[in-house]
């Protein structure tokens, strides 16, 4: 390895005796000295906990609660295992994403970076390396040591699933079982389907005489309000001679009434004539009297037409007096007129210069937008050209250094 792939440094955190500890080390031995019960195991447990994913469970974890975890700084990177009620992790210096779901084991990234075996970890009462152990204890390690215990641990893990996949076919076929003994409950079903098809033909059955009765329907009513008419044509035609002896007689008085009214009418141009000549006497009595009203008549339209004439010149002497009235009021009135008049004529003017400085101002904001869009366009324009050529002349294909034009940004 090479001289800094050395645990440099370990940090616990809420690992069983230790709340917070920081421990550093150096190349090569180190001994670690402190009174009983210090925590100086728990040191050796940090680093199996954190190579080794050992001890599982929940052991590792103090009292004080919190989430617990054991950092170690090895050839410059930090491998850090946490363990908390809601994540269970690796993480490692160089990787934004965390390693879960790695179960018992080691992610092989962690393991590749550590290149820490069980073998390599010994603890405070452990005897001499392999003298003490019995010959499976041996070749467990050895196994361990060149990764054939992936055989052994592969072949407990089919056997587990073995044991767990026949369990699960016993209660499967418990199961089938109750499935069938409870089917039977269901038998009754075979002829229930018979009676709901039997059911159902009739159920289409009521369906079409029902549709039958109402396209009958209207018919039925129909029927009905003939047989009312029929019954009144009856009683008509029962009372038939009646009627026409009835009319006839009607046609009779009708002819009468017509005669009767047209001698009324006789009678009443009787009674104006009359009259007529009752008047046209007393007018033949009247006739000189007449004639003055007549005169007098005709003189008293002169003079209405004389006083209409004066009544008409009074009303244009009147109209003529206030126009001159309302003429000297605008002769006082004519200097603020003016002074109106020239200030209407100022508005006017800052009002056309307001509206040609507004439509600059939007002409100056499409000019501004315009070059801000052209700038862009020019930045990316040489952008890609500094991609394509970024030190080659577009003249003489040669390195710029060495060539003799010049180009300058922009042209």
């Amino acid at each position: 390895m090479p001289d800094d792939n050395y645990i440099k440094s370990i940090h616990l955190q809420n690992f069983r005796s230790w709340k917070e500890g920081f421990v550093e080390f150096v190349q090569g031995v180190n001994i670690i000295i402190g009174e009983n019960d210090s925590g100086k195991t728990n040191i050796l447990r940090g680093i199996n906990f954190d190579v080794n994913n050992r001890p599982a469970g929940e052991d590792m974890r103090s009292n004080w609660g919190g989430t617990t975890e054991v950092q170690i700084d090895i050839g410059g990177q930090k491998v850090s295992r946490i363990r908390s009620d809601n994540e269970n992790l690796y993480r490692i210096t160089g990787h934004q994403e965390p390693f879960k779901a790695f179960g018992a084991s080691v992610p092989e990234v962690i393991k590749q970076h550590l290149n820490f075996s069980p073998i390599n970890i010994a603890f405070q009462l452990d005897g001499p390396f392999l003298l003490g152990k019995s010959p499976s204890d041996v070749a467990k390690y050895f196994n361990e040591a060149v990764n054939l215990d992936i055989i052994d641990r592969a072949i407990s893990n089919i056997s587990s699933s073995l044991k767990a996949e026949r369990r699960g076919l016993e209660k499967e076929e418990k199961t089938l079982e109750e499935k069938i003994s409870n089917l039977k409950e269901f038998e009754w079903l075979d002829q229930a389907e018979i009676s709901l098809v039997e059911l159902e033909k009739g159920r289409v059955w009521i369906v079409k005489k029902e549709k039958e009765f109402s396209e009958l329907s209207p018919m039925i009513q129909i029927l009905k309000e003939l047989d009312v008419l029929l019954f009144e044509i009856e009683k008509i035609t029962r009372h038939e001679k009646q009627v026409q002896t009835l009319a006839k007689k009607q046609e009779n008085i009708n002819l009468n009434q017509s005669k009767v009214r047209e001698l009324s009418q006789y009678i009443i141009t009787l009674k104006e004539l009359n009259k007529q000549e009752e008047q046209v006497k007393k007018i033949t009595n009247l006739q000189g009297e007449t004639e003055n009203l007549i005169i007098l008549n005709a003189k008293r339209i002169e003079k209405n037409i004389e006083y209409i004439d004066l009544e008409n010149f009074s009303e244009t002497l009147h109209a003529c007096l206030e126009r001159e009235i309302q003429a000297q009021k605008i002769t006082k009135q004519a200097p603020q007129l003016e002074f109106l008049i020239e200030l209407d004529q100022k508005i006017e003017a800052k009002t056309n210069d307001y509206n040609t400085f507004f439509d600059l101002k939007n002409a100056l904001a499409s000019l501004e937008i315009a070059f801000a869009r052209a700038t862009e366009k020019r930045q990316n324009l040489e952008s890609e050209f500094d991609e394509l050529m970024p030190n080659v002349c577009p003249l003489c294909m040669q390195k710029i250094k060495k060539c003799n034009h010049r180009i300058e940004k922009g042209d």
